[in-house]
């Protein structure tokens, strides 16, 4: 067991520098190609053969449980780096890891819900996995489902609630949540305009290189007058 731990935590390095990368709900439905259990593996065309191992490493690893691995062989198929793209793949491993409590999971099978991509699109579904992460703490998540609920998609349009949880993010350091609360401020969207309050959330986005936030601050002086 040891070994194989070891070797999965290995193969999730390797995977975050061939990528680059980027809970408890409702029972839902294993995708009906993989009805019969654990997604097929990854079809490894592209790599070469010392990956290949690797990868045979974090294909163990998740099928004995590990839920970081399984998030990671989610996100492998998902963005076909070194691999056969395959989305219907990536929502049977997120669903595994989500269930698992793994938070990154959690928000990328409901950005999947959202997008229909891999799945049947499915608003109320994606809120659904994006509210259990943002309970949980993911900062993601809880700008995520900040937009859904301003937007009204799949839940209830509350701009009051969606500012709870954009100002819950941005003050845990979330760049996108700083700079979706800085330009409720400049609009007065579920506030009072505050332009002093905008530029502050604007620079905090932009110190972590957020490039819309940056952008604005470079092509948007006027608004914050």
């Amino acid at each position: 067991m040891g070994s194989s731990h070891a070797s999965g935590c290995l193969a999730i390095v390797w995977l975050g520098a061939l990528s680059g990368a980027c809970i408890f709900a409702q029972p839902l439905e294993m995708p009906a190609a993989y009805e019969s259990g654990q997604p097929p593996r990854l079809k490894a065309s592209h790599l070469k053969n010392d990956d290949v191992v690797v990868l045979n490493d974090l294909h163990r690893a998740a099928e004995q449980g590990d839920a970081r691995a399984q998030n990671s062989l989610g996100e492998m198929a998902l963005n076909g780096r070194g691999l056969d793209r395959d989305p219907v793949a990536a929502v049977a491993w997120f669903r595994q890891a989500a269930l698992q409590d793994e938070l990154h999971a959690a928000c990328n099978l409901a950005s999947l819900f959202r997008d229909g991509v891999g799945v049947e699109q499915d608003e109320t579904e994606a809120v659904w996995w994006f509210r259990h992460a943002a309970e949980q703490g993911s900062i993601r998540a809880q700008t995520e489902l900040a937009l859904m609920i301003e937007a009204g998609r799949g839940v209830h349009q509350d701009d009051a609630d969606a500012l709870r949880w954009l100002r819950r993010a941005a003050e845990q350091g979330d760049a996108a949540g700083q700079y979706e609360l800085a330009l409720r401020y400049v609009s007065g969207r579920g506030v009072g305009t505050d332009k002093a309050q905008a530029r502050k959330w604007l620079e905090l986005s932009a110190q972590q290189a957020y490039a819309p936030a940056q952008d604005f601050l470079r092509s948007g002086e006027e608004e914050l007058k």
